[in-house]
């Protein structure tokens, strides 16, 4: 995988904003509904979500797991889901500049 550092932590720093419609909860909300056969399903989930994200995404987990320690992994994975630096560093007993340095670390070596 050849990518740019700058555009893989672009990258996983919004992956979190891909849309990740979950169609059988949505449509199961209510339980009065639940035995109605004429429920209408939707069955777009391939069309609302973005397929290419999911794949690369699933692909940088794979690698981060063979060359990223724990706590790489754990910045990572946080990070893709939204939570920002200061709030790893808390979870981590670790400043937000040091997150920053670890992941700068992971993408080095992703890169």
């Amino acid at each position: 995988m050849n990518y740019d550092k700058a555009i893989l932590k672009k990258f996983i720093l919004n992956y979190h904003s891909v849309q990740k419609k979950d169609d059988v909860n949505a449509c199961n909300n209510d339980l009065r509904d639940f035995f109605k056969l004429n429920n209408p399903v939707e069955t777009d989930f391939y069309d609302d979500n973005n397929i290419e994200d999911v794949i690369l995404y699933n692909e940088l987990e794979a690698i981060v797991e063979k060359v990223g320690t724990d706590k790489e992994h754990y910045i990572f994975w946080l990070l893709s889901e939204g939570y920002s630096y200061k709030e790893i560093g808390k979870v981590f007993y670790i400043t937000e500049a040091r997150v920053k340095q670890i992941f700068d670390g992971l993408l080095s070596k992703l890169a």
